[in-house]
């Protein structure tokens, strides 16, 4: 069977759908890496210009949000920012975002949208660091112990020094379907993906169809001019 250019499109699109679920697994699903929810406790208070920087391995390779959790004085103003950044373990800065000190919730999860590919397994860090906030200065809430850390995280320092513990952190990650989810994928694709295909295929013979009597007609015309004349 000869394809028409609409067929051959639709394979070319099918094909490439279903490529992108699997293998080169462009669809992911979201998925939630966390600290336990017990036995924190707090760093000493972030003056301007302090650091904090927690270390961790790549999960995933899409890294779609990271929430860290600050305390403070909730009862006084707060004014002031903060520089979150997000660096690969040569120091490459991948992500720089300056955060309003007011935004920040107090001993809850705030959420930086991240949206980068990263090597799976390999080593990145985060840092907070206080650009200008002199009054009711945040301190940095972390785990003390290993039961409650966001395994397999790395290291956490305080203007470099390091810290028994691991920063209380949530990462949202994107990750591979399984082959459920890329079965069902691709049997979407084809049954949508064939329809049209014999869709295009039927529009193509009603088009040909209607030429040929055009085509039978203008010729029996021709021919009765023809004997008229």
């Amino acid at each position: 069977m000869r394809m028409n250019i609409l067929q051959k499109g639709i394979l070319l699109v099918m094909a490439g759908c279903m490529l992108a679920v699997w293998p080169f697994c462009l669809v992911r699903r979201d998925a939630e890496q966390r600290s336990g929810d017990l036995n924190h406790a707090v760093t000493e208070e972030l003056g301007k210009g302090s650091v904090i920087e927690q270390s961790f391995r790549a999960e995933e390779s899409v890294l779609d949000g990271l929430d860290f959790v600050l305390t403070f004085d909730e009862n006084k103003p707060r004014s002031g920012r903060l520089l979150f950044q997000l660096s690969n373990e040569d120091g490459k800065i991948l992500l720089e975002q300056e955060i309003p000190y007011s935004q920040i919730p107090n001993y809850s999860y705030f959420t930086v949208p991240v949206n980068k590919w990263l090597h799976k397994n390999a080593v990145y860090r985060y840092s907070l660091k206080n650009v200008d906030i002199e009054d009711n200065l945040p301190k940095g809430v972390y785990t003390v112990t290993e039961e409650m850390h966001a395994a397999p995280n790395c290291g956490l320092s305080l203007n470099s020094a390091g810290l028994e513990g691991e920063a209380l952190t949530r990462f949202h990650w994107k990750e591979p379907l399984n082959y459920k989810n890329v079965l069902s994928f691709w049997a979407f694709f084809g049954v949508v993906g064939f329809t049209l295909f014999e869709a295009a295929g039927s529009i193509k013979g009603t088009e040909k169809r209607d030429r040929q009597k055009k085509s039978s007609k203008s010729k029996k015309k021709e021919a009765g001019l023809h004997e008229v004349g």
